[in-house]
């Protein structure tokens, strides 16, 4: 055989091959499916918590009416603790009708939350022995009184209008005797009043209070987890590291100050908005899938209009407030897909430091505020202590102080009541 036979031959095979190649790619078909479909979701830890409804909603208060006094938890923590406590009682031969308004006795228990709730989220806080359809309105309070004859407890679930309740039985005796004892023996208790506005009724402690200033070390999530959380193909996603941005060419996520990030997937639908329920039910899946849960929060607020579902965060039972939304987890949903998240990249980890304070009474603070005009109380919605939280300074932004300070919710709004002048007065 020559060699220019042997050139031939191999020349055939070659284009053979090429051949064969070209015709597996023209027929080659990936299989995106992976990718395309809304329902695949990257397994992430970002180092917190799975939660379930029921440990996100919490009371604003607690009173127990014991006329002509009116009780309420020296520590929130309690609060928290009894309201759990309740979520895990069995109500019996639950029904709805008519409101018949709050009990008509000298002592009774009405549990207040921060914000209208859907009925639909009574079969997740509350425990009943049947099930029944839940109705379609809000509530933002309930009833427990005292039937004395059976040693049990009537439960009254309280529309936001006031023209329909759900109500139940809680049998048990145990159950009616803790309740029994806060009302009588104001085990725990102190002293609060109450003052209308046109927004409804608040409950504040009449005397002063001491609480502690908390330093605190801090530690920051890696901005990197979020992106496996919330891009469906994270390999896609390109870093642009001066501007702190992070986009799959739809999506984005900005990292503000490497503390806070701000994702939007700008989606182009008619959607239509999610109801309260189901954009609540939606937050707290998203979130647990990539154990979101970095500390205690708690749900704030449901904007229906716009699907939009708020937590913050507490420590210690109170709310904490920054200036820069640094303590607040926020989504908005269009139908399944998620269009905005916003949340901290900070984690308050460990105390280092602790320094007592005492604030000004509920009573002195509302006073205040009407001789200075600093808000107008009609417009007050709620009112209440929380923490402010601030950064150190010469601390490398690990160490943050959290002060107590009283708060009004003034048209949606919490504000920081200034009190500087009262405390400069001795709080009188």
């Amino acid at each position: 055989m020559t060699y220019e036979t042997v050139k031939s031959y191999i020349l055939v095979i070659l284009i053979g091959l090429s051949i064969l190649l070209s015709v597996a790619l023209w027929t080659y078909q990936p299989n995106y499916e992976q990718f395309q479909n809304p329902d695949y979701v990257n397994e992430v830890d970002i180092g917190g918590e799975v939660k379930e409804k029921k440990d996100l909603i919490n009371p604003s208060s607690i009173i127990f009416h014991d006329h002509p006094r009116l009780l309420g938890f020296e520590n929130l923590k309690d609060q928290i603790e009894l309201h759990q406590s309740i979520n895990e009682w069995i109500m019996y031969d639950l029904e709805e009708t008519e409101s018949k308004g709050k009990p008509n006795q000298e002592k009774f228990v009405e549990i207040l939350y921060p914000n209208p709730l859907p009925i639909g989220v009574a079969s997740s806080l509350f425990t009943f022995n049947n099930e029944i359809e839940l109705p379609d309105w809000e509530f933002d309070r309930l009833y427990l009184s005292f039937n004395v004859q059976k040693s049990s407890l009537e439960v009254q679930i309280i529309s936001v209008d006031k023209e329909r309740e759900l109500s139940a039985t809680i049998d048990k005796r145990e159950n009616y005797d803790m309740l029994f004892d806060y009302a009588v023996n104001h085990t725990e208790l102190i002293d609060y009043i109450s003052f209308d506005t046109k927004k409804g009724q608040i409950y504040i402690p009449s005397r002063d209070k001491k609480l502690d200033s908390k330093t605190l070390v801090i530690s920051k999530i890696a901005p990197e987890k979020l992106v496996n959380a919330l891009f469906r193909n994270p390999s896609q996603v390109t870093p642009n590291n001066a501007e702190a941005y992070f986009t799959d060419g739809q999506r984005g996520m900005s990292i503000l100050n490497n503390n806070k990030i701000e994702f939007i997937n700008p989606i182009q639908t008619n959607s239509e908005e999610l109801s309260a329920i189901n954009a609540l039910d939606q937050s707290i899946i998203h979130i647990n899938e990539h154990k979101g849960w970095t500390n205690d929060y708690i749900l704030e607020r449901i904007i229906s209009a716009q699907s939009k579902v708020r937590f913050r965060l507490i420590y210690k039972g109170l709310p904490v407030f920054d200036q820069n939304n640094l303590t607040l987890i926020e989504q908005r949903w269009r139908n399944i897909e998620l269009y905005e998240y916003n949340r901290p990249l900070i984690q308050l980890t460990h105390e280092i430091d602790s320094t007592q304070t005492t604030l000004p009474s509920g009573k002195k603070v509302i006073n205040y505020i009407q001789n200075k005009s600093l808000f107008d109380l009609d417009n007050i919605s709620q009112m209440q202590i929380g923490y402010k939280l601030n950064f150190l300074s010469g601390t490398s932004d690990n160490v943050v102080l959290l002060e107590p300070n009283w708060y009004v919710k003034d048209k949606n709004q919490w504000k920081i009541v200034d009190l500087s002048e009262l405390a400069d007065k001795g709080g009188e």
